[in-house]
């Protein structure tokens, strides 16, 4: 049925059935990567809603994560090198 449809413009009459299913797998695929890269936006931008947090906000906490762990390894270092050293 869509091939008879299509086939009444004299623009696709040229064309080759071949040429046809080429042409409608190529819009196929477009259409998917196209929804696809929707799908993958929208879930992007509501993640940040979800939680609540602004991106300085996030980073906020990374930075104060990084410094605990920072210290606590500093802390750990200077431990082993105390005792490597037997004070």
């Amino acid at each position: 049925m869509f091939l008879e449809v299509l086939m009444s413009f004299p623009l696709v009459r040229s064309v080759s059935a071949r040429g046809l299913r080429v042409i409608s797998l190529a819009f196929a695929i477009f259409a998917i990567a196209v929804s696809t890269a929707a799908v993958a936006s929208a879930q992007g931008s509501g993640s940040q809603v979800q939680n609540g947090l602004s991106t300085l906000q996030r980073m906020d906490v990374m930075r104060s994560k990084l410094e605990a762990m920072r210290r606590s390894l500093d802390s750990a270092h200077r431990r082993t090198e105390c005792k490597r050293h037997g004070r």
